[in-house]
């Protein structure tokens, strides 16, 4: 089993703030994101996304942690968490699933086996 994810503030993100970033982003280990990434972000590792941040593309990981906005659709081999402040726009596959009340989403969810 592996261990759980670091906080948010406990590393530096892979793309700041202010940054943006097009193609495609490997996603292994803990991965933190608190700009724009347009493109694919893919990999064995835990995505966490920072609030304020934007992701335009495929998300296909581990595990998915949410408090930013995404546009485009996620598969999350473990798990997926839209928490307090996520805005979420397409289809979900996961094999669970958190959604906070004040997370918004549209789409389809596919969730278990």
């Amino acid at each position: 089993m592996s261990p759980p994810p670091q906080e948010i503030d406990e590393f530096p993100p892979l793309v700041p703030s202010n940054g943006v970033f097009e193609g495609q982003v490997a996603v292994v280990g803990d991965t933190l994101i608190a700009g724009v990434v347009h493109g694919t972000l893919r990999g064995p590792g835990t995505l966490q996304l920072a609030p304020g941040s934007r992701i335009e593309g495929v998300i296909d990981c581990e595990v998915v942690e949410c408090r930013g906005a995404i546009i485009g659709p996620i598969t999350a081999r473990r798990r997926a968490h839209l928490a307090a402040g996520t805005h979420f726009e397409g289809d979900l596959e996961a094999a669970a699933l958190e959604v906070d009340d004040e997370a918004v989403w549209t789409g389809i969810a596919r969730v278990g086996g």
